[in-house]
């Protein structure tokens, strides 16, 4: 996926009084950054947990190997999308951990805290699912709302560079 250039630019703007976010996405844009930018599209009420703090690790559960699985390294960038709606945050990758998925019950019981899950239906809904990726967040920062429009219903994009 390609980010619009004026959407880069209203996350630039949305950045200045956050010097360290400012110029570590210049430095991605300009390519003096190696780490990858990543769309996390988030649903409620887990979304405004990580922009509260309360939430750090944000996890995907799949029955393939589909992005993020083995993506995600520390000092990536996550843009954090309201399912349905604009961005509402950066994060930065601190950790993260891909694996294929032998136990729900144990990745229930080792990070359910960390995950801030309190659905009681959650678990039941990942049951089938054959692999796992976490991602410990740091440096999260909500943002303003910024739009941006997408076509299709995929949950976690790698964002292109593009030139000029």
């Amino acid at each position: 996926m390609l980010l619009p250039s004026t959407t880069f630019q209203m996350l630039l703007a949305a950045t200045t009084h956050f010097p360290h976010w400012y110029a570590r996405l210049q430095a991605w844009q300009s390519q003096a950054y190696s780490n990858h930018l990543h769309l996390a599209i988030v649903r409620e009420p887990y979304l405004s947990r990580l922009l509260a703090g309360s939430k750090r690790v944000e996890s995907r559960f799949a029955r393939d190997r589909r992005p993020p699985f083995g993506r995600v390294q520390p000092g990536d960038i996550l843009l954090l999308k309201r399912t349905g709606g604009p961005l509402a945050g950066l994060a930065l990758a601190e950790y993260a951990l891909s694996r294929p998925l032998t136990d729900l019950n144990e990745v229930r019981m080792a990070y359910g805290d960390d995950l801030a899950i309190t659905d009681p239906h959650f678990w039941q809904h990942y049951a089938h699912a054959r692999y796992l990726t976490l991602i410990w967040l740091d440096e999260i920062i909500p943002l303003p709302a910024i739009p941006l429009p997408r076509h299709h219903r995929s949950g976690w994009e790698i964002i292109e560079r593009w030139s000029g």
